[in-house]
């Protein structure tokens, strides 16, 4: 008679007949007030009558009573399913996770650690948010090493450094992830530039040089060019930044480029009183025979001559 009267709830509501439904499932309750299905059917009656909140509260003490009696697969689908409803309640997030851990299922608690975060994120909450990072970082180790979870947990934790401009905090992050993952691209990018924020510029381009050779032992030529032309953009009085683009494009044969990098090169050297090696950039350019190389020719007499 209970299972007939959770049927005929169902099919009220698939009816619209909510009230109905609801009735149904109070009759049964007068039987067996501790039969879980019925609370869970009355909580899919709220949500079919749009009671989205009302819902959620009756599906997480279902999932509460499923875990105190040590159902736990039942527990999580409910705590689960209350957080499809309601993905910012991190409330329920909290208990799924410590739920999960103390059953072995790390992999999973790893990914609602991060959505648990991510909210925290998104709710500006940015001290919460590198807090529950850092709780998942302790956790990190005992997941699937195929998912690199120690990686991809730093790489959130060095965005939100990156975002409150905590450079120095941000760079440990990041070399760690550097120290962990050699080849990461994103990594790498990051210490170039916080080595350039922080004034320690030979840094930069030991990292620099590093990834540029990541990229040619791969034969990834394009990007070697595509990250030089951003950094020379995004620093473009950098004279060893310079020098680098100006090579590469003169190794692809390149000419036009190379002609345009060894112009700026040449005038950032002389402002900065290194003659010699303007010497040797006037002379590069004249080895390309430019239209204008007479007035090179003319330049570099000059710079003899001082």
């Amino acid at each position: 008679r209970i299972l007939e009267s959770i049927a005929m709830s169902q099919e009220y509501a698939r009816r619209g007949l909510f009230y109905t439904a609801m009735e149904e499932c109070h009759f049964a309750l007068e039987a067996t007030p501790n039969y879980l299905p019925i609370h869970r059917q009355l909580a899919e009656v709220s949500l079919a009558m749009g009671k989205v909140e009302e819902a959620v509260e009756k599906l997480v003490v279902v999932a509460d009573t499923y875990h105190v009696r040590q159902a736990a697969r039942q527990a999580a689908a409910l705590y689960e399913r209350a957080l499809r409803l309601a993905p910012m309640n991190t409330g329920v997030r909290v208990r799924l996770i410590d739920m999960l851990i103390s059953h072995g299922k790390i992999d999973r608690a790893l990914e609602h650690y991060l959505i648990l975060a991510d909210s925290y994120y998104h709710l500006a909450q940015m001290d919460r948010a590198r807090e529950v990072y850092q709780e998942a970082l302790r956790l990190a180790p005992r997941g699937d090493e195929g998912r690199d979870w120690t990686v991809r947990i730093l790489h959130k934790i060095g965005d939100i450094d990156m975002q409150r401009v905590d450079w120095r905090r941000a760079l440990s992050v990041y070399e760690r992830i550097r120290d962990l993952a050699p080849r990461d691209e994103r990594a790498r990018l990051s210490l170039i530039e916080l080595y350039y924020r922080l004034g320690q510029p030979q840094r930069a381009l030991r990292e620099l040089d590093d990834l540029l050779q990541v990229y040619r032992d791969a034969e990834k030529d394009e990007r070697v060019v595509a990250v030089l032309d951003d950094l020379v953009e995004r620093w473009p009085d950098r004279i060893p930044l310079r020098a680098r683009i100006a090579q590469v494009y003169l190794d692809a044969g390149r000419t036009d480029q190379a002609l345009e990098h060894l112009n700026k090169l040449g005038d950032l050297q002389l402002d900065a009183g290194k003659t010699q090696e303007a010497k040797a950039t006037v002379e590069a350019i004249i080895a390309l025979s430019p239209p204008d190389v007479e007035d090179y020719r003319q330049l570099l007499s000059e710079l003899e001559r001082d």
